[in-house]
């Protein structure tokens, strides 16, 4: 299943020490730093220092909203947090502080620190500090061997984890696909009747059901009530027949985009696989396209070709973490390598039978895809320990925008995807 997302190889050749994930909610710990607002006597918004557990950060900001009676856009985060964890993240509210003082959410802390006249946006975060458990290991003596792997290869694959593609269901990218090519009736159908491998029975029984009879007005009931996006579209379809742009539109704006997201993260993966199989992550070609990197290990806006005259000075960056060889997160504006790099790039295209000019989605311009550049190999301090025989607990930081489970699974090379999740 993993190499249905990208993830077709390995970077350390180590046995892995396999184990689960988030066998219970203290096993996965995580702490965001995020930027430092100014504080201001009389400004309008509360920073606040919320730590929770096992929350989904959408539900949760969606529940604040609801108690202090203010609309969701006025809680602001600098990231998602996983949900089966405890996590620890500011948030920025437009509200009193005497309110805050009054609200109360089972199993979420939340203090107020100060007030402040600026907010929080999607990605004003430096990163995240890490302390994740590994139970039921079999080999906890690898850790070291796969740790020196690791150091003399530079560090770990960036690859876009399993949880971007819904680990339940992993099909978020196939559905991007579709909308980048903007097949929107197959998009809306896949979401909808595609039966993932780790569904219950009353959900594959709906699905399979729509499926095979496209009829929504009997099968709106059938679909369970927790199926709320599901449930939405095909009332919309109900409402105006044919209508799949439609349909698509009415979802929540951060799921719309995570289908296109994923099929980016996807083909991103599948180019990573391929640069580990043929040449070191950490080795710059002639050709490639490298990003500096800042003080807290995120790269600059600023993109660099490795030429003759500039390739010993790169690999001494990249060998000190100063820059780092990208690969393409393909959307319409994005420079593709040359060299070796640039070859792989535009064998997976040609694979996937992509044209990046499709990111420019017409009947869903919302969601159209500009694309990006992003460091292929993230290099990190761990400290581990092993607390009995069977669990190893890791430390780390990453950098924002790196998932903890792809380092994670360089060292338990796990048999189910969902012992990441």
């Amino acid at each position: 299943m993993e190499k249905a997302l990208g993830l077709e190889c390995f970077l350390t050749e180590s046995e892995g020490i396999y184990g689960k994930l988030k066998a219970e909610s203290r096993d996965f710990v995580v702490k965001e730093r995020s930027f430092e607002l100014p504080e201001s006597e009389n400004g309008k918004y509360c920073v606040l220092r919320v730590k929770v557990t096992n929350w989904e950060t959408n539900s949760l900001i969606s529940l604040i909203a609801k108690k202090l009676k203010i609309s969701k856009n006025h809680v602001h985060i600098a990231g998602i947090k996983d949900k089966r964890a405890i996590t620890e993240q500011r948030m920025v509210v437009k509200t009193e502080e005497e309110k805050i003082e009054n609200l109360k959410i089972k199993d979420v802390e939340i203090s107020f620190l100060y007030p402040t006249d600026k907010k929080l946006y999607l990605g004003n975060l430096y990163g995240n500090d890490f302390e994740i458990r590994v139970r039921e290991c079999r080999n906890v003596d690898n850790v070291e061997f796969i740790k020196g792997e690791l150091t003399e290869k530079g560090g770990f694959p960036n690859y876009f984890g399993v949880q971007r593609f819904g680990v339940v269901r992993p099909n978020t990218h196939r559905i991007g696909k579709l909308i980048v090519e903007e097949n929107y009736k197959n998009a809306v159908m896949t979401y909808l009747c595609e039966v993932g491998p780790f569904e219950g029975e009353e959900v594959a029984s709906a699905r399979k059901f729509l499926k095979e009879s496209e009829d929504f007005k009997s099968c709106i009931n059938i679909f369970p009530k927790r199926l709320e996006f599901e449930r939405n579209l095909m009332a919309h379809l109900i409402e105006k027949p044919g209508d799949y742009p439609g349909a698509l539109r009415n979802l929540p704006y951060s799921l719309k985009t995570i289908f296109v997201y994923a099929y980016q993260s996807y083909l991103f993966n599948r180019a990573l696989s391929k640069r580990i199989t043929r040449i070191p992550l950490n080795k710059p070609l002639l050709g490639d396209i490298v990003v500096p990197l800042n003080r807290h290990k995120n790269p600059e806006n600023e993109l660099v070709k490795v030429r003759d005259y500039n390739l010993e000075k790169i690999e001494r960056n990249i060998e000190k973490g100063r820059c780092a060889i990208t690969g393409a997160v393909f959307g319409y504006a994005t420079p593709i390598a040359e060299g070796v790099q640039g070859e792989i790039e535009r064998e997976v295209l040609e694979e996937e039978s992509c044209d990046i000019n499709r990111f420019h989605i017409y009947g869903l311009p919302e969601l159209s895809a500009a694309g990006l550049r992003r460091p292929l190999q993230v290099k990190t301090d761990i400290e581990h320990g092993t607390e009995d025989e069977s669990t190893v607990l890791f430390r780390f930081s990453l950098p924002k925008g790196c998932y903890a489970t792809s380092l994670m699974r360089e060292f338990m090379k796990s048999e189910d995807i969902r012992c990441y999740s």
